[in-house]
């Protein structure tokens, strides 16, 4: 089995998104220790994955054809693989809780099915596909349906739409379970099991100091069936989530990792105010957390007018990493 995820970014590559990834490395090998993982970038790009020991696929991309090429990516990776390799190709903002129990059904690719997205019932972070005449059949499918969609849908949906247009066309309803077409076999899985979206990010000030760090405690999400889901899909504004939740998943609540660190670090903070941030503390060892130091700062420390620039230089550099919560702070 061979699992693949598209990275690709034009320029430098942002940090944060780079640890998401590593996590998704590491939920995989978690799973499945013997898998292939293979990632799919631009050329540009694959010099450094291969410099940090990763398998790599590299593949023309042009960003306003970022997913369509994505797609098109998959069908060329497959193409240089033995037939009959069942290929799973998911988001990096994913990461594998648990090891699939569908793959020994008979299919020849598997989409999640979100039913209450009529237009976009289907969602393209996870994707499988069987290397045989009927998988790539499907695929190839997939892909002409893109290339035939308005400009303005190609951009960020083309690949949902796509797959929702082939099923639509044969069934006037949707639901988990097998489907015949013409092309081959396809089975659709349960958003909610696989491909999983933990809860909705909340920025309401009743609850904000909470949700700019962990949306909701593992031990909530437990007691929500948590133990039935296989993938969690950090999309949207929850992707500075999926590290906390990894933290979580791996043994101990998160928030008791980041506290008693911005409460040793706190005069300093406050005695040094922006420069504080200027490079990464040698007592943090992850970008996250680094980040997540300089939230607590900001609605902690340099919350009042006399702070005002220390608080405006460290949302800014917030936001230099790409982390979404800078325009929260900001709305404060």
């Amino acid at each position: 089995m061979i699992f693949s995820t598209f990275f690709s970014y034009s320029g430098v590559i942002p940090r944060l998104e780079l640890e998401a990834l590593r996590i998704f490395l590491f939920s995989i090998k978690k799973n499945y220790q013997d898998a292939e993982v293979v990632i799919i970038t631009d050329h540009a790009s694959a010099g450094f994955f291969r410099s940090e020991g990763l398998r790599v696929f590299a593949v023309d991309v042009q960003r306003h054809t970022l997913l369509l090429d994505r797609v098109r990516s998959y069908k060329k990776l497959m193409e240089t693989f033995d037939q009959e390799s069942l290929f799973v190709f998911m988001d990096f903002d994913m990461i594998l809780l648990k090891r699939f129990d569908f793959l020994e059904e008979s299919f020849d690719c598997a989409y999640t099915l979100r039913s209450a997205f009529k237009q976009q019932p289907i969602n393209g972070g996870l994707a499988v596909y069987r290397n045989n005449e009927k998988g790539l059949a499907i695929l190839s499918e997939v892909i002409d349906r893109y290339k035939a969609l308005p400009q303005e849908q190609k951009r960020w949906w083309g690949d949902q739409i796509s797959i929702s247009s082939l099923l639509m066309e044969n069934y006037s309803s949707l639901e988990p379970g097998s489907l015949s077409i013409r092309q081959g076999e396809i089975l659709l899985l349960d958003v909610s099991v696989y491909n999983w979206t933990p809860h909705d990010f909340d920025v309401s000030l009743g609850t904000l100091s909470k949700n700019l760090f962990i949306d909701r405690p593992l031990v909530d999400w437990v007691g929500n069936g948590f133990s039935s889901k296989h993938v969690a899909h950090f999309k949207g504004p929850r992707k500075h989530l999926q590290y906390q939740f990894w933290e979580q998943g791996e043994g101990g609540l998160y928030l008791e990792k980041i506290i008693p660190i911005f409460s040793t670090e706190r005069d300093k903070i406050s005695r040094l105010g922006r420069s504080y941030f200027t490079s990464k503390p040698n007592n943090i060892d992850s970008y996250h957390k680094f980040l997540d130091l300089a939230v607590l700062s900001v609605l902690n420390i340099f919350n009042s007018e006399n702070a005002s620039d220390d608080r405006e230089d460290v949302i800014s550099m917030i936001a230099s990493f790409g982390d979404s919560r800078a325009e929260v702070l900001r709305s404060l």
